[in-house]
């Protein structure tokens, strides 16, 4: 294997501390003296160190915990009849983990909401690998790694030996989350909406690829990780009386801005028939998913309560990406 994982659970005791003297909230509501309209918020200001090993993978797996100074806020403002509103609010601003959100509308009538966030992931702080990436999808071994390897009498040991000079490499990508939606109410009973989400991923993973099966060699190495992912949906629903009509559409188009990897076999130096020195897959491929939603439901003219409900759905997935070359061992025509 390529990859060695030390440890995932560290032995030592670690604690993080929201230094309790310096964390406080300030909260506040006030007039704007000549404006139409209330302020209130909240701002929250602590401050964080740790204790032991805070390097552990499972410690930072999901969140963003550099000491220092961190905090949040939230904020309304509404016109003081009570028709118009603005609201947002704001966690780890500067962090990794940090995300934001912003409100606007008129209650009852329309609203508009915007977002962000990041979230990173860490799948592993101490992996290392003999492979180098070369020109964004190829993973290489240092020169004579595989002769070494496959002239030894103990590939194993000599395997071993060469993974002493593993260097670090990153196994985390950051997840980044951003979109807004509408939704309006241009006359009594009738509702409208729309939304827009994007999702994008950038970093690195453990991605594993083996040669020959069953029984065959296989290696990790930190594949990298270039997607986005977009969600768009859009409909209405109108009530009339004890009748209720809606009509939806949800899509989802996935992009991958990486087709596949290469890497080196380590056990084998030369091309040759069934037994490959280079190993190349595909990656998820550039895909997309639409869904259309019809639904109504209405109360039957009857003695005693009752209820008629329908809905009809249909969803299509496609998917249409170029396949790879059967092989790209030199040794077969």
């Amino acid at each position: 294997m390529s990859i060695q994982f030390d440890r995932w659970f560290g032995s030592i005791l670690v604690v993080a501390l929201a230094l309790l003297p310096l964390a406080g909230a300030v909260r506040a509501e006030q007039e704007v003296p000549g404006v139409n309209a209330v302020v209130s918020g909240e701002i929250e200001i602590g401050g964080r160190t740790t204790f032991g090993d805070d390097s552990e993978t499972q410690f930072q797996k999901y969140r963003d915990l550099d000491e220092g100074v961190f905090g949040g806020f939230k904020f309304l403002v509404e016109d003081k009849e009570g028709r118009y509103f603005l609201r947002g609010k704001g966690e780890n601003p500067g962090y990794d983990d940090q995300r934001y959100e912003v409100e606007f509308g008129r209650y009852g009538r329309f609203k508009m909401d915007l977002f962000y966030k990041e979230l990173p992931q860490v799948f592993s702080n101490d992996a290392r690998s003999l492979y180098t990436r070369q020109g964004g999808n190829e993973f290489l071994l240092p020169a004579n790694v595989q002769t070494r390897i496959a002239g030894a009498a103990d590939q194993s040991a000599q395997l071993a030996l060469e993974l002493e000079s593993a260097g670090h490499v990153d196994l985390r990508f950051r997840q980044i989350e951003g979109g807004g939606g509408v939704e309006v109410k241009p006359i009594d009973g009738l509702t409208l909406f729309s939304r827009y989400e994007l999702q994008d991923r950038k970093g690195s993973r453990a991605f594993a690829m083996d040669w020959g099966s069953p029984g065959g060699n296989f290696v990790n190495f930190a594949a990298p990780v270039d997607d986005q992912t977009h969600e768009l949906s859009a409909g209405g629903e109108y009530t009339v009386g004890s009748a209720s009509f809606g009509l939806d559409y949800r899509g989802s188009f996935y992009e991958n801005n990486i087709r596949g990897v290469t890497a080196d076999n380590p056990l084998i130096a030369v091309d040759a028939d069934g037994a490959p020195s280079r190993g190349r897959s595909a990656l998820d491929p550039d895909n997309s998913a639409h869904m259309v939603n019809l639904s109504m439901s209405a109360v039957l003219p009857t003695d005693f309560p009752a209820r008629v409900t329908g809905s009809f759905s249909y969803g299509i997935r496609k998917q249409d990406e170029d396949f790879l070359p059967h092989t790209i061992n030199t040794a077969l025509v």
